[in-house]
């Protein structure tokens, strides 16, 4: 059984909603190459701990807004991995 017992659910996605998830992973892909072509990349510092016990983490700036997002997300929820 999946995590999300869609069984109990009659709603249905509308089409609009599954084209544009099935585009998004090749969005992301795409900004991601973008971002790899630059040779000086300028960073951001951001603080993953708190303002007592600081864990400062760099990343690119110029990443693409949905792209940083979910890199912040993820540095966010593995912390105590990555700082």
């Amino acid at each position: 059984m999946s995590p999300i017992d869609t069984t109990a659910c009659n709603a249905k996605p509308s089409k609009e909603a599954i084209v544009e998830l099935q585009r998004a992973p090749k969005v992301f892909e795409h900004e991601m190459e973008i971002l790899c072509q630059d040779s000086v990349t300028e960073l951001e510092e951001i603080n993953v701990g708190t303002m007592d016990d600081p864990h400062i983490i760099s990343i690119a700036k110029n990443i693409p807004p949905i792209a940083r997002s979910v890199m912040v997300m993820l540095l966010y929820e593995y912390r105590d991995v990555f700082a």
